[in-house]
């Protein structure tokens, strides 16, 4: 009523404020709870004001509040006040509906923090990223994208690339065109688009970039945007370009050099060998990358099952001791003729100074062993 007394409550309002079954009704909320330690005597003089500020100016009010209960516990509750006329028109009484928002309130902040998380993200990243509506339209672009296109973002939100640039002279012309067609794959199908292309940049240089497109759908499945992200390639090409450089020069060297090299892993399989020490050893090209050498010449009767057993040994030393090994020694040939070889095996290592390979490096030592006999016999 207009003193604040309860006229009438309802079973949710006495779940969340009634104390031990105490009867609100005839009593104001300031007379139920009047010791100041209670954890709703701060909520109750809050009300006791706004209830007084509401009688001076009766027009719909609405407030938020968050009292902490006795469990401990803080709650949020959105109420609105609306004043209660008799036929006069004269206000007889105040009503009030408050409702608990604790849960929505808390999904809207983790939402909003999604939210600032998801735009950190896409405005921190080193590649470009856009987000349009099903009719093409950018919803979101970053600082990446907006260097690509040569536009504020402010001025693509809303527009479709074709209504951005429209000039076939323009750098990002055949782009457009070329992303129409995956863009409209990927709300056709719901796949994820791949493409690797070049692109004209605002300076009209050409850059090779990957753009992956993919369909961002709602709680149903329905695809509502699709999203872009657009990698730049050109440092991972000239990378590329100066690695298949650099392999090519290290395999004409390997199979050039007047010795005998190999790479293999810890399990003694050859990753690398050079064309001297195929027609040496009679290997064939489907063994590289899968036996080690004393399981391509396992029979005892080959030619090679000595020279395997000796390199089994050696090849085991040096990832026990991490040291290399070098000797000189005998070797039958494939084709059954002797030569004498002078080796060392040695770890290669990575970053961390682990194992991760082992290389053999050979050379014919026959002639130069020979040549000793024969100034021996002179």
């Amino acid at each position: 009523d207009l003193h604040g007394r309860y006229i009438a409550v309802n079973g949710v309002w006495q779940q969340y404020f009634a104390r031990g079954g105490l009867d609100p009704i005839g009593k104001t909320p300031w007379e139920m709870i009047v010791d100041p330690n209670d954890e709703l005597f701060p909520l109750v003089q809050f009300d006791k004001k706004r209830f007084n500020e509401f009688l001076a100016d009766p027009r719909l009010e609405q407030d938020d509040f968050n009292p902490q209960f006795h469990d401990g516990g803080w709650r949020r509750f959105v109420r609105t006040m609306f004043p209660i006329r008799d036929a006069d028109g004269r206000m007889v009484a105040v009503g009030s509906i408050t409702q608990d928002v604790t849960d929505t309130h808390r999904v809207e902040m983790e939402r909003e923090a999604l939210e600032a998380q998801m735009r950190a993200f896409i405005e921190l990243a080193p590649f470009a990223i856009t987000i349009r509506d099903t009719e093409g339209r950018y919803i979101a672009v970053n600082r990446q994208w907006e260097r690509y296109v040569g536009h504020r973002g402010e001025s693509l939100l809303g527009r479709t690339p074709s209504e951005i640039v429209k000039d076939s002279g323009h750098h990002m012309f055949a782009g457009v065109q070329n992303d129409k067609q995956n863009f409209e794959f990927v709300l056709s199908t719901g796949r994820v688009s791949n493409s690797e292309h070049t692109i004209v940049d605002t300076r009209g240089n050409e850059r090779p970039v990957q753009r992956t497109r993919f369909p961002i759908r709602n709680r149903i499945g329905r695809t509502i945007a699709v999203g872009t992200i657009m990698q730049d390639m050109t440092e991972r090409r000239k990378i590329e370009q100066e690695r298949a450089r650099s392999e090519a020069q290290l395999r004409a060297f390997f199979d050039h050099a007047p010795f005998y090299l190999t790479i293999r892993d810890e399990e003694g399989r050859y990753l690398v060998c050079n064309r001297q020490w195929r027609e040496w050893s009679g290997m064939n090209e489907q063994d590289i990358g899968t036996k080690a050498s004393w399981e391509i010449f396992s029979d005892p009767a080959h030619p090679m099952y000595a020279n395997a057993q000796w390199d089994k040994a050696q090849f085991e030393e040096v990832l026990r001791t991490g040291k290399a090994v070098a000797n000189e020694r005998s070797y039958t040939k494939a084709d059954g003729s002797r030569q004498v070889m002078s080796s060392i095996r040695f770890p290669i290592r990575d970053e961390e100074r682990c194992i991760i390979a082992i290389g053999n490096i050979m050379a014919d030592h026959t002639d130069i062993h020979m040549l000793g006999r024969a100034r021996a016999e002179i």
